[in-house]
């Protein structure tokens, strides 16, 4: 009993270690199922937070993109603004150039009524104003061809665009496009066009550098079309062929005239005296011109001669728009004028100092001259053209009151019946219109507004000087 009771009791005792084994073996393979789970749960953590941080990463791509895709608008935006301000800049610049290339045929339009209405006079009381009828309304009238057949002022404009035209190697139709665009405000480019021109003429520069001259003095990228190259090429070669046609001019007048007392442009006390080329209206009203003598400054309190009408210098732009608060004598410049109308003033008058002596006027006057060339003799009654500094009037001569041998300096004959070619006489004319004057000024004291040129048909046949003032 006792045996068996031991045998009992020691093989209780296996069962429980073989329990405690078994029991021990689960829970280690419980521990290790924890341990994977942990595991699993950790890596499914990591997975999760990766696709969040992935998620943001999109995002942060996306944002990327969408910023790039506004960064390259913006850009395009930009390059757009850019190329835009760059042609108004061109456009601006070639306005410019145009409307100073048109200056020939616009002053032909004038010329045409100042003659229209000269023969006009004590005919009828009938007066054309160039103003009333050169407009943007009268160039597209003659554009469609309507209504001009009847109107004669209308008719004058018509006849001097189409030879304009012509002369230009221009269709109408070009040219009065051009005239329509004509920039009446600005005219910078007035200097460096005159200098590109002298150039061209010298074999200084060709045709092939003018869009690269003209972008270098305006220092703006010049675009333009090639029939917009076109039209401007064939312009600036009919501006070049009206300069050459001066320069036999200039030569002569410098051969005649001591070139010291024309040419040189030294400062002095002289007396303010600015010829006007050109006027036109901006707010208050500017004109163009080349100061002659004296200086001016803004403030200064002016004459506009021979109307004797008092204006102010409110300011002064050098021909390259620099504005400036003061100009000396051999300068090109532009003034903005107070108290006076762009329709008071004509190219020709002379703007002076109210302070100082005026410009001296005239319809009368003694002159000596010098006859180029002339196919036949001119005896007194004989009526031309003259050409004094910016002003263009008809005259008549009226007396021969001898001939002159300049290198001797004496008399050869005394109250002659003709003068010929190549002779030099001293003589007396008069303007052809009744109570007309112009400005003019005696050749020894202001030898630039003293000189002058005589023309007939637009061909200068004689140089001469203004002696004395008579009327």
């Amino acid at each position: 009993m006792a045996m068996e009771n031991f045998f009992n009791g020691q093989k209780q005792y296996d069962n429980d270690d073989n329990d405690d084994v078994l029991n021990r073996s689960n829970s280690s393979t419980f521990s290790k199922n924890d341990k994977n789970q942990n595991k699993n749960k950790e890596l499914h953590n990591r997975i999760e937070h990766l696709h969040y941080e992935n998620e943001i990463i999109n995002d942060f791509v996306k944002d990327l993109h969408d910023e790039n895709k506004n960064l390259v608008s913006g850009i395009k935006d930009l390059q757009y603004n850019i190329d835009e301000l760059e042609k108004k800049s061109s456009n601006r610049v070639l306005k410019e150039v145009f409307a100073y290339l048109l200056i020939p045929c616009i002053e032909q339009i004038k010329n045409g009524f100042d003659q229209m209405n000269k023969e006009k006079k004590g005919i009828s009381q009938q007066y054309y104003e160039f103003r009333k009828y050169y407009n943007t309304c009268t160039l597209k009238m003659i554009k469609y061809k309507n209504k001009i057949i009847s109107n004669e002022p209308l008719t004058l404009i018509s006849e001097v665009i189409q030879k304009f035209s012509n002369e230009a190697k221009l269709s109408t139709d070009e040219l009065i496009e051009l005239l329509l665009e004509e920039n009446k405000r600005n005219y910078n480019a007035h200097g460096f066009i005159e200098d590109y021109i002298d150039d061209f003429i010298y074999g200084e520069c060709t045709e092939n550098d003018l869009i690269q001259y003209i972008e270098d003095k305006s220092d703006v990228n010049i675009i333009i079309t090639n029939n917009e190259k076109d039209l401007l090429i064939k312009l600036m070669r009919f501006n070049i062929a009206h300069r050459q046609k001066l320069i036999p001019i200039q030569s002569t007048v410098i051969n005649y005239f001591d070139d010291s007392q024309i040419f040189n442009y030294y400062i002095d006390d002289s007396p303010f005296r600015m010829p006007i080329i050109k006027q036109y209206k901006d707010m208050d009203t500017i004109v163009m011109g080349k100061i002659e003598y004296g200086s001016c400054h803004i403030g200064d309190q002016c004459l506009i001669m021979p109307n004797r009408k008092l204006v102010k210098i409110m300011n002064i732009y050098y021909d390259n728009g620099i504005e400036t608060d003061s100009c000396i004598c051999g300068k090109n410049v532009r003034l903005k004028l107070k108290n006076v109308e762009e329709q008071d003033i004509s190219s020709g008058f002379i703007l002076c100092h109210v302070h100082q002596e005026p410009c001296s006027v005239g319809r009368i006057f003694e002159a000596q001259i010098n006859i180029l060339e002339h196919k036949s003799n001119i005896y007194p009654g004989y009526s031309t053209v003259l050409h004094i500094h910016t002003a263009v009037a008809k005259i008549q001569l009226k007396k021969l009151i001898r001939l002159i041998d300049v290198e001797k300096n004496k008399t050869t004959q005394e109250n002659p019946t003709f003068i010929t070619q190549n002779q030099v006489a001293i003589a007396i004319f008069e303007l052809s219109q009744d109570k007309q004057v112009i400005c003019m000024e005696l050749f020894n004291r202001f030898p630039r507004l003293g000189q002058f040129t005589l023309q007939d048909d637009g061909r200068t046949f004689a140089v001469g000087k203004v002696l004395k003032i008579i009327n």
